[in-house]
């Protein structure tokens, strides 16, 4: 598939920023806009190598379970996954 550049804008990434907002696995979003900006750049390089609803469901549940050391939501983390997917195809560039 081919993606715009613009998928890596500020625009793309405060995006991408909000969806991880939203899944909130530690639920401090209501006080910290940031906290999860620290997983984008592994979740854009997944999403740019093409990844599926799972794998990237299965990338937010490592994180959540090896690196936060809580339980996993694996609902919330499929939920979110979707969402990431969606965001990044609407980059997505067609060739005629």
């Amino acid at each position: 598939m081919n993606y715009s550049e613009e998928r890596k804008s500020r625009k793309s990434i405060e995006r991408i920023s909000e969806i991880l907002n939203e899944w909130d696995p530690i639920g401090v979003s209501e006080y910290v806009s940031d906290e999860y900006d620290m997983y984008i750049n592994a979740i854009v390089l997944e999403l740019d190598n093409g990844c599926d609803e799972r794998t990237l469901s299965k990338l937010l549940k490592e994180i959540v379970v090896k690196r936060m050391c809580i339980s996993s939501d694996e609902e919330a983390n499929q939920r979110a996954a979707e969402q990431l997917i969606q965001h990044w195809k609407s980059y997505e560039v067609h060739s005629n």
